[in-house]
């Protein structure tokens, strides 16, 4: 299974979950957890810690394509090196 994970902001959390409820993604309780979404075999937590984990098949995808509101989301593998760029900002 294909996944990534990424530490995000407060702020970023509530746009990402407003984004997909609108995107037409079911939630549900997960322990840990502020929310867990699923849709279409991706598997998105955010933790309390606000660490998120994207999960499934097509992760990369989702990753590398979805946007939320003005914060847009690039994913890329450098080698064994992933990169998240969120604002203009890089993590690894």
């Amino acid at each position: 299974m294909d996944f990534y994970s990424t530490k995000i902001t407060n702020e970023f959390q509530k746009s990402l979950k407003e984004e997909l409820l609108n995107s037409g993604f079911g939630f549900s309780n997960l322990q840990n957890a502020l929310w867990n979404a699923t849709n279409n075999g991706i598997n998105v937590t955010c933790y309390a810690s606000l660490k998120l984990l994207v999960q499934g098949k097509d992760c990369d995808n989702f990753v590398n394509n979805f946007s939320v509101s003005s914060l847009s989301i690039k994913y890329s593998v450098v080698g064994t090196l992933h990169i998240l760029k969120v604002n203009g900002l890089i993590y690894f």
